[in-house]
């Protein structure tokens, strides 16, 4: 924790894991620092009391989580956390909030076995660790000096007249008054402390700054784990292998106080060319102090793991060991006393609690497991550009449910079938349907009912919500709360920032994608993301650096290729390099579906749109009129809205009434997600326009802005203000189209302002001042 001067402790009982983990993550995602056992940072015996002892100490809010649970329990560590915070208490001036009592259920005051202090003040109700938005407002408040009188902690009172946190002697009878500011000296220094606190912890948002593409020097906590060497007879228990090797990085990465690269980032080590680097070529590569190599011998249901962690500067061995397992599903204990020996060798911390964690069987069946670990390779899988549901079902939904029917309290399992359900559902080519989704929400029912305290459950969960019903809110809740119980998961930290992307929270969601990347520095939706959001916020130079850090690694991916070309074109504007770097991009360098300016890497429409911003309309009518019109509505075919645009710019209305017609015919037929239904109907209503249809028109308009509006996502509402601006424009509508056109480049978007002043689109407004102005406000921020 960077300040513990400025966090909240959060103390609980083990069994109210679930609901402290829910808290914690309102209270994070507020941005609110959060200290809570359950990420690992204390290592067992004298140590973890005497860290515990120091956090109590130095906290700025104690939080107890009291319960039924707690209630039951006569004795526990929690008990002497309460004890301890007590006695703090009774240092503290009169009317200085400290402990902040939240009650998870039914428990009341009365009777509540709990410390005199914590009956003292105003307890909250959370069911279940379900945090309110005014609940957080009110911690917040109690973090923060207050506006008019520095350095008191005063609290707004509550509906009843009692204030949040405040001794009872002191409670205010009237609704909206405040607490006596303490005397002038303790403010000055409140002062004092506040404003250092503030120069340390500030994030730079300075035009220049370059944070974001300051990734951190290898530490001594940092550590590789490669790919462990199948060394048994039977070659088909490679996927075995596999399966330790990624359930070991999994249980590393509940521990936080370690950094561990993913396994889509030391795969490529597997290769025998590649693992003829040394050591400490390997290490310089992902930028990490340690390597952990590691071979697996199975015969039977015996199983022998040989391990050995290296320092790579040195490459000498910190530690070796060789462990012989009898049966299959010991490896889970294998693997917790792994992780605690890395943790031991790189004076990393575990608490108790975390060590019990680690080793927690998932299963007791090996069949289960078997099955299991071979289903948890889908995600290779589908980077290797697997897109049939069907196969999907054989290879890894039907394992999934082999394993569940042999062991039906196997909440791992239904985790990640929810996952694979929600992956399903989400593509438009897979299986869309409410079918598939129901099954994603039943799967992650069951895994929440058998744990739920478990990390990967809530992946699924916050999957499920943000593939399911776009609910952003919730979804970066469950993410949140996965990313607590393991803090060095680089797909928690990813999909975590994609939702945070969705809501606007671009800074935190850069962030995000920032650490994922350091974790994780060959997974293309990770680096594709971070760049993504830099170019949205218009950070330009960082981007370009970003995209150069990224490449480094995974010099064929077309998604970052294309950004670096955009982001050099939104600083100089020079089209002549823009083109060339775009032609530079290889044709089979794959750039996902809705990638913004993701069709210029088809050599066609890259010609075609070149040949409408050059005036050469004929030319691009040429081409246009070669794309049959059962594919003409596809915007991965042709620049559509371009096509049309040139057709009746050369007086070929009737001509282009007919194609439009035929577009719509397509379009209405096509199939589509519901989250990119916005996108169809604002196509739609572009081609009503070329069809004579312009009352059609303006209402489809308005439909797809209803879809997509920007407060709900601020990653596809600039694109649909944009889309409405254009058809408004084209309707003759020109303070309708100024008026759409400004509010999408006064937020975050990937609009670039160079690009739309080359587009003939808009010359009727290049020299109308609400153009210029509304072009200004996508200048670069660095």
């Amino acid at each position: 924790m960077s300040d513990p001067g400025q966090a909240v402790f959060l103390s609980y009982a083990s069994q109210d894991v679930a609901a402290a983990l829910r808290i914690c993550a309102a209270l994070r995602a507020a941005e609110v620092e959060v200290w809570l056992d359950q990420e690992g940072g204390l290592v067992g015996g004298d140590t973890w009391d005497r860290k515990i002892r120091e956090q109590i100490a130095s906290c700025a809010l104690f939080m107890p989580i009291i319960s039924a649970n707690t209630q039951a329990r006569k004795e526990g560590y929690f008990r002497l956390e309460w004890k301890l915070a007590e006695d703090r208490s009774h240092l503290m001036a009169k009317g200085v909030p400290f402990i902040v009592p939240v009650s998870v259920d039914a428990t009341g005051e009365r009777g509540a076995l709990v410390p005199d202090a914590f009956t003292a003040v105003q307890w909250t109700r959370l069911p279940e660790g379900a945090a309110t938005p005014q609940f957080v407002e009110r911690v917040k408040k109690l973090l923060a000096p207050d506006d008019l009188h520095v350095g008191a902690r005063l609290v707004h009172t509550q509906e009843d007249g009692r204030a949040q946190g405040t001794p009872l002697q002191d409670r205010v009878p009237t609704a909206g008054r405040r607490v006596p500011a303490v005397a002038w000296v303790a403010a000055t220094l409140a002062m004092v402390a506040v404003v250092a606190a503030f120069l340390v912890l500030r994030k730079d948002e300075s035009p220049n700054a370059n944070a974001s593409t300051r990734l951190p020097a290898a530490t001594a906590k940092s550590l590789a784990v490669l790919p462990f060497a199948n060394l048994s007879t039977d070659k088909e228990n490679e996927f075995f292998a596999d399966g330790m090797h990624d359930e070991l990085l999994t249980a590393l990465a509940k521990v936080g106080d370690l950094k561990v690269i993913s396994r889509t980032s030391v795969l490529v080590y597997r290769d025998s060319a590649k693992r003829g680097l040394t050591l400490r070529q390997i290490a310089a590569e992902l930028g990490v102090a340690n390597v952990l190599e590691g071979t697996v011998s199975r015969s039977g249901g015996s199983v022998r793991i040989k391990v050995k962690l290296i320092d790579a500067a040195t490459d000498q061995p910190r530690w070796e060991d060789t462990i012989n397992l009898k049966a299959v599903t010991d490896v889970f204990q294998a693997q917790a006393d792994i992780s605690a020996r890395i943790a031991q060798a790189l004076a990393a911390t575990l608490s108790p609690e975390l060590k019990l964690a680690l080793a927690k069987k998932l299963t007791s069946n090996p069949a289960a497991y078997d099955l299991y670990l071979r289903a948890r390779r889908w995600r290779e899988i589908g980077r290797q550009g697997l897109g049939n549901t069907a196969k999907f079902e054989e290879i890894v939904i039907s394992p999934l449910e082999q394993a569940i029917a042999l062991d039906r309290s196997f909440a791992a399992a239904y985790a990640e079938l929810s996952q694979v359900h929600s992956y399903l559902y989400w593509f438009a080519n897979l299986d869309p349907t409410p079918a598939r989704l129901a099954k994603a929400k039943a799967a992650v029912d069951a895994a929440l009912r058998l744990d739920p305290a478990l990390p990967v459950a809530h992946l699924a969960l916050g999957y499920y919500h943000y593939v399911g019903s776009l609910d952003y809110a919730r979804a970066t809740e469950e993410f949140a709360i996965a990313l607590a119980g393991m803090p060095g998961d680089a797909e928690a930290l990813l999909f975590l920032a994609a939702t945070q992307r969705r809501q606007g929270r671009w800074a935190e969601a850069t962030g995000n994608c920032e650490r994922a990347f350091a974790i994780n520095p060959r997974n293309p939706d990770i680096s594709d993301t971070w760049v993504s959001c830099l170019l949205a916020q218009r950070y330009y130079a960082r981007a370009e650096q970003a995209t150069e850090r990224a490449l480094a690694t995974d010099p064929a991916n077309g998604a970052l290729l294309l950004f670096k070309a955009r982001a050099r074109f939104a600083r100089d504007g020079d089209q002549v390099r823009f083109r060339s770097a775009l032609a530079a991009i290889p044709p089979g360098a794959a750039i996902p579906p809705g990638t913004p300016g993701g069709e210029a890497s088809n050599p066609q429409t890259r010609q075609f749109q070149e040949a409408i911003e050059d005036g050469r309309l004929g030319e691009a009518i040429t081409i246009g009129d070669a794309v049959p019109d059962r594919r003409v509505s596809r915007a991965s075919d042709l620049d559509l809205d371009r096509y049309l645009f040139a057709l009746n710019a050369v007086g070929e209305h009737e001509k282009a009434r007919v194609r439009a017609l035929a577009a719509i015919a397509g379009t209405t037929a096509e199939a589509t997600h519901h989250r990119l239904e916005w996108r169809r109907v604002a196509r739609l209503a572009m081609l009503s326009v070329y069809a004579g249809q312009p009352d059609e028109a303006r209402q489809l308009s308005d439909r797809a802005l209803e879809l997509t509006p920007v407060k709900r996502d601020a990653s596809d509402g600039p694109l649909a203000l944009d889309a409405a601006a254009r058809i408004h424009l084209a309707l003759g509508d020109r303070d309708r189209a100024l008026k759409l056109l400004d509010q999408a480049l006064s937020v975050p978007s990937h609009l670039i302002a160079n690009e739309l002043r080359l587009e003939p689109w808009w010359a009727p407004l290049r020299d109308d001042p609400r153009f210029k102005a509304a072009l200004a406000k996508a200048a670069p921020r660095d």
